[in-house]
């Protein structure tokens, strides 16, 4: 028994280390890897859509088109305001999206706004939208891709949020 040990006290440790270390990389990445897909999609489609609701905002007619924006294989937007999720949202490590605290802060203000988009009645995607940032008029419970469009009002003031008014 002794010679073992004085056998495998020779070996080199390197191997062991590096062992260990491709493991714990490969379980983070694969782990933090998932979650930063789904946080940066969030992330981007939620910045396209600011971009482009201030683009129209600045334009002369204001007219903004939610399909232009949000590309892919929907039929329908559902959009909910002031949404108090009945689950834990997603929490984005790293600055990847939206803090569990922003989260929380825009939900208890009532300014957590959900986009979603479904394909024959089947969910598609969504997206969390700040409502310190723009508020629909009334949205209907249901909007048409092709009836998804609407203009943009400035705020009176600044620091408010941009209103979006859906063309009737």
């Amino acid at each position: 028994m002794p010679a073992i040990k004085d056998a495998i006290g020779q070996l080199p440790s390197w191997p062991g280390l590096a062992i260990g270390a491709v493991v714990i990389i490969g379980i983070g990445g694969w782990y933090y890897g998932t979650s930063y897909v789904q946080c940066a999609e969030l992330n981007e489609g939620r910045q396209a859509l600011r971009a482009a609701i201030s683009k129209a905002a600045d334009s002369a007619s204001g007219a903004f088109e939610l399909a232009s924006v949000m590309p892919g294989d929907w039929d329908e937007v559902r959009i909910v305001q002031a949404h108090r999720p009945g689950q834990v949202p997603l929490n984005c490590p790293f600055g990847w999206d939206l803090t569990w605290r922003e989260r929380q802060a825009l939900i208890e203000a009532d300014q957590y706004t959900i986009i979603g988009f479904f394909a024959g009645g089947q969910f598609q995607r969504y997206i969390e939208y700040r409502g310190d940032w723009a508020a629909f008029i009334d949205p209907p419970e249901t909007i048409a891709r092709a009836a998804a469009r609407f203009t943009v009002i400035q705020p009176a003031t600044s620091g408010q949020p941009y209103t979006l008014k859906l063309d009737r």
